[in-house]
């Protein structure tokens, strides 16, 4: 069974908008989500925040805001757990999170999932057994196509920039996700006929 990797922060879980308050309790910073144009919010802030600030941020993010946190879109449980029919999903993250955390918010939405592949830096989800990936992450969607991978990238201000190509494709919503999914995995049986 062909297995998809699915992406956490902001591909499943609601959580620049928890970063967005953190932002602006500890630096006096007021950003709008639509505000988050780069993937590295260092940048968008320089001389305020470096790197180990934004880390700080993201922690804090999770532990002040964790019972607040929604999905990006509502019907992503369904769609997913429609996807576990004929794929084996594989949770793929570097979050901040710990694995408890993620597994109780997955749980409490009702998402299922194969495995849980939780690692410290975001260019280790790559494995050779997921074979397309969804994800916000505009440098590793370049990474994981360069590597022979589909990657369906969902659409946040952060990877606007983004070009679509023959291994990257944009989706805006879950339902957007979910078809894209199916027409690579249908395009991918024929191949290898």
């Amino acid at each position: 069974m062909q297995a998809i990797g699915v992406d956490f922060d902001d591909t499943i879980v609601d959580y620049v908008k928890a970063l967005l308050k953190e932002l602006e309790k500890e630096h006096g910073i007021k950003a709008r989500f639509e505000d988050i144009t780069k993937w590295h919010i260092s940048d968008l802030f320089p001389g305020v925040l470096d790197d180990d600030k934004v880390r700080r941020l993201f922690i804090k993010a999770w532990k002040d805001e964790y019972l607040n946190m929604k999905l990006v879109d509502p019907k992503l449980p369904s769609i997913i757990n429609r996807l576990r029919k004929d794929f084996l999903i594989y949770i793929t993250t570097a979050s901040f999170a710990t694995d408890t955390e993620i597994t109780q918010f997955l749980n409490s939405f009702g998402i299922g999932y194969d495995k849980l592949v939780h690692v410290r830096h975001h260019n280790e989800k790559l494995l050779d057994e997921i074979s397309i990936y969804i994800d916000d992450n505009p440098n590793l969607a370049i990474e994981f196509a360069e590597a022979g991978k589909y990657v369906v990238v969902f659409e946040r201000p952060w990877n606007k920039e983004l070009k679509a190509g023959d291994r990257i494709i944009k989706a805006s919503n879950w339902e957007e996700i979910e078809k894209e999914v199916l027409k690579l995995a249908s395009a991918a049986g024929r191949a290898s006929r």
